[in-house]
């Protein structure tokens, strides 16, 4: 039996306060509690793709402002997505996309036990969907990951912003500690390796 599921990771909102001091601590990553995906603000390149994001012109002098938001999923997020079999794009790189956009979709299958008996006879079902990734920010897409091995520390996308769109953003993120301590309340991912699922 196969049932198909759309988890829509849909568009995470962040959290002003928070990215303001990540902005000057650069390379901390922040969750999103329910949609388990997170986000990670650092250096820009020194060569950018285009000045102009969103109608704020990132010129030469405005080096400061610039920011790169790198956007991937939590080990809690791939538990319950079985096996990535295929990433596609929305944008091409160095596109200039708005906040909300959907940029990624990965499609994704996999088969856990139903049901099994004294004699150790099991039913295996297999369900399948995909997962969409929007855009938090505005911003000029400068990276998606192409390859289907994913893990909790693989950058999904990089997005080029700058801080006055991450202040324009508000509330749901938190820190790593935080998003640990909230996942030991939930249930385990449906895939979750250490259930004996595959």
């Amino acid at each position: 039996q196969t049932h198909h599921n759309k988890l829509p990771i849909g568009i995470p909102i962040l959290a002003s306060m928070i990215f303001s001091r990540t902005i000057s601590s650069k390379g901390r990553k922040l969750f999103h509690p329910h949609k388990h995906t997170w986000y990670r603000p650092t250096p820009p390149p020194h060569i950018i793709s285009t000045p102009h994001i969103a109608g704020t012109n990132l010129t030469s002098t405005q080096s400061s402002s610039r920011c790169m938001l790198e956007i991937g999923l939590s080990k809690r997020a791939l538990d319950d997505i079985g096996d990535v079999t295929k990433i596609t794009p929305h944008y091409p790189l160095h596109s200039t996309v708005i906040k909300g956009a959907e940029l990624l979709q990965l499609e994704w299958h996999g088969h856990y036990i139903t049901t099994a008996d004294e004699l150790y006879h099991t039913t295996w079902e297999t369900v399948e969907g995909e997962v969409r990734i929007a855009a938090p920010v505005d911003g000029v897409l400068e990276f998606w990951k192409d390859d289907v091995c994913l893990d909790e520390d693989d950058v999904l996308i990089r997005l080029l912003t700058c801080n006055e769109s991450l202040r324009h953003c508000s509330t749901d993120l938190v820190s790593e500690e935080e998003y640990r301590k909230r996942i030991l309340i939930l249930e385990s991912g449906r895939f979750d390796k250490v259930e004996g699922l595959a």
